[in-house]
């Protein structure tokens, strides 16, 4: 049988090596990670310190190879409200929490398993015929924001309530131009635009 002294030098050698494993994984951001972490941490008004170290409480660096590599995924996204407290596998502690406990934590968004009742905060790639860099992350990535926190369909509209302007504002509408029909869609698609019904 396990005494305690055993078990409390497992659990001291456990911590050693996810905090091991959380120092490998600050060692591969790049320019480009912190590119990214800059923009989470101005439109979240969070230090890019703090965004980092969440960033670091998941293996969630995968998700950002895939984002930046040729032929990628195409979107990346951020959830930030309150989640449960992540376990001693993150590296880190969460002083005055306990383990049954939330916390306010920005993580890797996998909203088909977690109901938004936060931000949601998503790059998306406009190409991804070659890799994504320092270099090109500002011509190459678009940010974008929902805000549920008085819900998801306010948050939604909010979030996309600069279309109808735009579109009024548009100039060239590209194939629309020279269609039969393109006067009058170009006509009806900012009344769709506004009276559009998000399902909730």
């Amino acid at each position: 049988m396990m005494d305690a002294n055993d078990s409390n030098a497992n659990k001291h050698e456990s911590q050693a090596k996810y905090k091991q494993a959380r120092e490998e994984r600050k060692m591969l951001l790049t320019t480009a990670h912190n590119c990214m972490i800059d923009i989470l941490a101005d439109r979240l008004s969070l230090e890019p310190t703090a965004v980092e170290e969440f960033i670091l409480d998941s293996s969630s660096l995968p998700a950002f190879v895939n984002f930046f590599a040729k032929g990628g995924c195409k979107t990346i996204s951020f959830v930030y409200q309150e989640y449960e407290v992540p376990g001693i596998e993150c590296g880190r502690s969460y002083p005055g929490t306990t383990k049954e406990g939330k916390v306010l934590r920005l993580f890797l968004a996998d909203l088909f398993q977690k109901c938004l009742t936060g931000i949601c905060c998503s790059f998306t790639r406009t190409r991804v015929v070659f890799p994504v860099n320092l270099e090109n992350i500002h011509e190459e990535i678009f940010f974008s924001m929902v805000d549920a926190r008085e819900g998801l369909l306010k948050g939604t509209r909010n979030a996309y309530n600069f279309l109808p302007p735009a579109l009024d504002a548009a100039q060239n509408w590209g194939v629309l131009d020279k269609s039969r029909h393109g006067e009058k869609l170009k006509k009806e698609l900012p009344s769709t635009q506004q009276n559009v019904s998000l399902p909730l």
